[in-house]
């Protein structure tokens, strides 16, 4: 019986190789960036698939001038994501010039050397300079559908250390107070309004959002 099933989970594997085995492959960019006084930019992506094949291979990022193609940052990370288990990427970059810059994710299949990219602009100016007082930036609401991984980043600027605080999460998100990064699951539709609070030794800053989760996002 083992050997008949893996058979099977052979010869379907052969048959994804077989038709476009990045077909399935999604890059949601759709978090914000972050801003640093240093001109830095800070923004979580992830990687993830609508087949429960375990995609292995390379995720490459890299920061280049849009006017002349001159790549300004470059970065490659193994990866490994599936439906069930989206990879999730944070970069944090400082240094950069004040001015639009294009971005471009890579992902990289270990055994047939497929691949698959997305590219997205930063917005053209990446910072006003950012206070040392805390402040949250970004919008009022953020979706997600049921039962669908979340990922959301509070994009905060101020001088660090910054401590990143939730009130009222909905069941199934939690939030990692030093970084600002919520993730987790979240199955019953509806809307949940939450109060951001960030902090450091020069102040404090808080602001209502919602967060929304439904089939329309």
């Amino acid at each position: 019986m083992r050997k008949l099933f893996m058979s099977f989970v052979m010869s379907a594997v052969l048959l994804l190789k077989g038709n476009d085995l990045m077909y399935n492959v999604n890059f949601d960019i759709d978090g914000d960036f972050s801003y640093s006084n240093n001109n830095g930019i800070t923004k979580s992506i992830r990687v993830t698939s609508t087949s429960y094949f375990l995609y292995k291979g390379k995720l490459s990022f890299t920061i280049s001038d849009p006017e002349n193609n001159r790549v300004i940052y470059q970065k490659t990370n193994d990866i490994d994501f599936s439906a069930d288990k989206p990879f999730i990427y944070t970069f944090n970059v400082t240094g950069l010039a004040k001015k639009s810059l294009q971005l471009n994710y890579t992902f990289t299949e270990e055994e047939s050397g497929k691949s698959k990219s997305k590219t997205e602009l930063t917005p053209y100016i990446l910072t006003p300079e950012a206070g040392d007082k805390p402040r949250i930036n970004g919008a009022d609401v953020f979706g997600a559908r049921p039962g669908n991984p979340f990922l959301y980043h509070v994009p905060a600027t101020g001088k660090k250390p910054l401590t990143y605080k939730v009130t009222d999460l909905p069941d199934g998100l939690r939030l990692d107070s030093n970084t600002g990064i919520i993730t987790g699951t979240v199955y019953q539709k509806g809307d949940y309004p939450v109060v951001f609070t960030v902090q450091n030794h020069l102040g404090r800053e808080t602001k209502k959002f919602i967060i929304k989760i439904g089939d329309q996002i």
